[in-house]
């Protein structure tokens, strides 16, 4: 227990430290990016509105859980188990979530405050309308964030243990999937719907989606997600070779 309680401290020390700059130079940017708009009437009642942006941080949590191979080979050299590195990963990975859930929550509130002070009419800003932001249930937000956040860490810890596994060849491999999701296969999708006279009606059947879709039942099922990923992740690093 004191080695997992020692693992977690030292990834929580330096993850604080990014997390906390991170944090300040979003705000600092912000707000002159803001101030300045206002200042020079470039976004009034009529043209645009505060926006969320803090939901970033889901991706900035997924890949520091990729950070798989440092974190392994210098905790695995201070006589830790396999079982105690993943433990003390996961804890800061749901930590973190934890964290970033409160302030998405906390941003939510405060660009919708800014916004009725300032009058202005969210028109510009699409995140508005999506349902975790649109409802008014701030448990059933925190909740649909923090499994999201929870989820998608357990899918970079999964990876990460995976690279570590595989290699680079493996690695590359999948980069060079991923890349060619959105330059090759997502525009193939969108010129085969377009020819079957299919492509608006896709999108805005998604539009829909993203806009009504119940955030208790998405929370429940990243949580099954967050449940397998667990699961995988554990069988494969259990048995992980030292490299």
């Amino acid at each position: 227990m004191n080695n997992i309680i020692w693992s977690i401290k030292y990834k929580m020390g330096y993850q604080l430290k990014w997390a906390a700059w991170s944090l300040l130079s979003y705000v600092l940017i912000m707000f002159l990016l803001y101030y300045g708009l206002v200042k020079f009437s470039l976004i009034n009642t009529g043209s645009g509105s505060f926006s969320y942006r803090l939901f970033v941080f889901v991706i900035v949590n997924f890949a520091w859980t990729m950070r798989f191979r440092e974190d392994f080979n210098f905790l695995l050299t201070l006589s830790n188990t396999r079982s105690d590195i993943f433990k003390a990963l996961t804890g800061v990975a749901f930590i973190f979530s934890a964290v970033f859930s409160i302030l998405i929550v906390l941003e939510h509130l405060i660009v919708d405050r800014l916004n009725l002070i300032f009058q202005f009419d969210n028109i510009n800003d699409p995140f508005h309308f999506l349902a975790p932001y649109a409802t008014d249930h701030l448990f059933w937000q925190f909740a649909f964030f923090l499994m999201l956040s929870c989820c998608v860490s357990l899918v970079g810890l999964l990876l990460g243990s995976l690279f570590y596994r595989w290699g680079k060849r493996f690695t590359l491999f999948f980069w060079l999937f991923v890349a060619a999701i959105p330059t090759v296969f997502l525009p193939l999708l969108a010129w085969v719907l377009y020819h079957r006279g299919q492509l608006i009606q896709t999108i805005t059947a998604l539009g829909n989606f993203l806009r009504n879709f119940s955030l208790p039942v998405s929370a429940g099922f990243l949580l099954l997600l967050t449940i397998v990923f667990y699961l995988a992740a554990v069988l494969n690093i259990r048995k992980l070779p030292q490299q």
